[in-house]
């Protein structure tokens, strides 16, 4: 059962709305500063803070290659599936017309025996 559009309800959905931007706010505030810090840091102290974010950017750079070649791989993989499954139907589809076109051919058949049957019974 959905609530009506009540006055209520719609105060909810804004109180709602009013603290999921808060949070956004609060939390990109907050990284940014974080993110000044290390920066900071790593200036002030290149090698004891360099290491840290060369190997934050190296995760990111890995991370990011792998989802791209993962995603590559994924579209050349449900390209040929889709071009085996084009084959098979193709296959079947041919297979099912041969075996209609052969039943249709047998029920001709019968169907004139049995026209040239009961015309020589007429005779």
């Amino acid at each position: 059962l959905a609530p009506k559009n009540s006055l209520l309800l719609r105060i909810c959905k804004h109180a709602f709305a009013v603290v999921l931007l808060l949070h956004i706010v609060i939390f990109s505030s907050y990284f940014g500063i974080l993110a000044c810090w290390f920066l900071l840091a790593a200036t002030l102290y290149p090698s004891r803070f360099l290491p840290y974010g060369v190997a934050v950017l190296v995760v990111v750079v890995v991370g990011s290659t792998i989802w791209t070649q993962m995603l590559e791989a994924a579209a050349n993989f449900k390209q040929k599936l889709k071009a085996v499954f084009h084959k098979i139907m193709q296959m079947r589809l041919k297979q099912g017309l041969a075996q209609l076109e052969c039943e249709l051919q047998q029920k001709a058949r019968e169907e004139r025996r049995q026209l040239a049957s009961a015309w020589e019974e007429e005779e």
